[in-house]
């Protein structure tokens, strides 16, 4: 039996993961108990309706859940409206076999027009395909490998370039890359659990957990760094629920397992790490 030490080499690749990803302009950890939806970043506050659930047991806390239903979604203003280079963040999760037809997890766009962002799971209206999800963004678009509805929390992420087009990331692995094309803001809110339909209305049953909205083209080391750490942004320290610079010690290493489960640990905690074959 062969045993080696790997603690310093996966401290050291922890801390350098998590000290790359820059401060998103809004952040949304869903894990308020009165009532009111927080922008961490700004301290923007946002009442959440009686059609849409806060629920603990998310990959970094509690999380947003929403329902099938026109009233089901919330509305953020006409905020996030970028036409230069962007990013997103978020977790997301839906039913085993999820089948819903247009289910729009969260964008800003008006319908009917080709304008705006917004992500879907599973195919509608000529986009996408079952199982998986599209990111389109002012008539192009981007289409997951990955099949997400099977019941397990996901992390996706999108880096927009302009000039260069979107990349899809998906848990952390870059999937699909689509083409340039110039992004046309639409006089519209964004929204979770759904789009605009000259009102926002929801359209999609599941999760969201961790959104983060960057006003920058996120590096692929920095999705896969979110994809690691899901509470990311709350260890960070410049104030209390604001993300911020990080410091080592308030790093963290998360083990995925190959039958779904994970482990999140404080690099604090750990003494050594060893493997054995």
């Amino acid at each position: 039996m062969k045993k080696f030490t790997a603690f310093m080499i996966l401290f050291v690749a922890c801390v350098l993961i998590s000290a790359a990803i820059p401060q998103p302009v809004a952040y949304y950890s869903f894990d308020q108990a009165d009532g009111r939806l927080r922008d961490s970043v700004s301290g923007g506050t946002t009442v959440i309706p009686s059609t849409v659930a806060i629920r603990s047991g998310g990959p970094a806390g509690s999380f947003l859940s929403l329902q099938r239903q026109e009233s089901s979604c919330l509305s953020l203003g006409k905020g996030y409206g970028f036409a230069g280079d962007f990013s997103i963040s978020f977790w997301m999760r839906t039913s085993t076999g999820y089948r819903d037809t247009g289910a729009m997890l969260l964008g800003r766009h008006a319908a009917g027009y080709s304008n705006g962002y917004w992500f879907m799971i599973n195919a509608e209206w000529g986009y996408g395909a079952p199982d998986k999800l599209t990111f389109y963004y002012s008539n192009a678009t981007v289409v997951s490998k990955t099949s997400l509805n099977d019941g397990r929390w996901h992390h996706v992420g999108v880096s927009i370039r302009k000039g260069e087009g979107a990349a899809l990331f998906i848990d952390g692995v870059m999937e699909a890359k689509g083409q340039a094309m110039p992004m046309v803001v639409p006089d519209a809110d964004f929204v979770l659990g759904g789009i605009n339909w000259d009102k926002p209305k929801g359209s999609f049953t599941g999760d969201i957990d961790e959104l983060a909205l960057f006003d920058r083209a996120v590096e692929a080391a920095d999705m896969q760094g979110m994809a690691a750490n899901p509470g990311w942004f709350l260890t960070q320290s410049a104030k209390p629920g604001v993300p911020g610079t990080a410091k080592s010690e308030g790093a963290s290493m998360r083990i995925i397992l190959k039958s779904g489960p994970a482990i999140t640990l404080p690099t604090a905690d750990i003494i050594r790490i060893e493997f054995w074959e």
